[in-house]
């Protein structure tokens, strides 16, 4: 890509101290001008991700132990183990989630594009990772209805529209996980959802009293609430166990 330039025109007539600062002074600013544009205009940086190990349906490993969550979205969480024994039942087509992103992503050479490195609280990169043929990996899980949308701050309004489009398609089409979701019915009965967190509550949830006024949106169903990108809270126990 070529860089834009600026051409400054030389002072006209006797080279006095004041037309040589003025002179410098603009020749700064055009060329810290021109740097910011270039910098604007450089594409997303590209890296290569190998990837050893799938954790879930959105938590990856790579051979140096780095951990990857990907961006965007939410898988639903594996049964929790100690001893070989089950403590804690896993959530409806979680083992399908992590299973299909085996298929996807495991011993595979990944991309990823990103400005910069971006982790979370748990010190796991955020990524949005593409296959050989730049098909969006997690576009893809959602899409076929494996994991739920989940609105990162984050996220660009690029992504945020095309994931969101994704999961409006899997649950239109009742797809993967959706179909026993909207098979409930609290799925049909009106939710209060906070319009900053993104996130949404049934009316039994004591988590809805604690909206700001000002934050605070009434959705018809909770399904409607999904088709708008919103979360369901996790203290609500909305999506079903196995």
């Amino acid at each position: 890509m070529r860089k834009k330039t600026i051409k400054v025109p030389l002072p006209k007539g006797k080279l006095t101290l004041k037309k040589l600062i003025y002179f410098l002074v603009v020749l700064f600013c055009a060329w810290f001008f021109t740097e910011q544009q270039n910098q604007t205009n450089l594409p997303a940086e590209q890296g290569t991700i190998k990837v050893q190990s799938v954790i879930d349906g959105d938590t990856l490993k790579t051979p140096s132990g780095e951990s990857l969550r990907l961006l965007g979205i939410d898988a639903p969480e594996l049964a929790k183990m100690r001893n070989r024994i089950v403590v804690e039942s896993g959530y409806h087509y979680a083992k399908e989630a992590k299973k299909r992103l085996e298929e996807l992503a495991l011993n595979q050479t990944l991309t990823t594009q990103a400005e910069q490195k971006i982790y979370d609280t748990y010190k796991r990169q955020l990524v949005e990772l593409f296959d050989n043929n730049q098909h969006s990996i997690n576009e893809l899980l959602l899409y076929e209805g494996l994991v739920i949308f989940y609105p990162f701050s984050n996220l660009s309004t690029e992504q945020s529209s095309r994931f969101l489009k994704a999961q409006q398609a899997a649950i239109t089409a009742e797809r993967g996980l959706w179909k026993k979701v909207l098979s409930l019915k609290q799925s049909y009965q009106p939710v209060i959802a906070n319009k900053r967190s993104k996130r949404f509550f049934p009316k039994n949830c004591a988590g809805g009293e604690k909206i700001a006024p000002q934050n605070r949106i009434a959705f018809k169903t909770a399904k409607e609430a999904l088709m708008f990108g919103y979360y369901p809270a996790r203290e609500c126990e909305f999506l079903p166990k196995e």
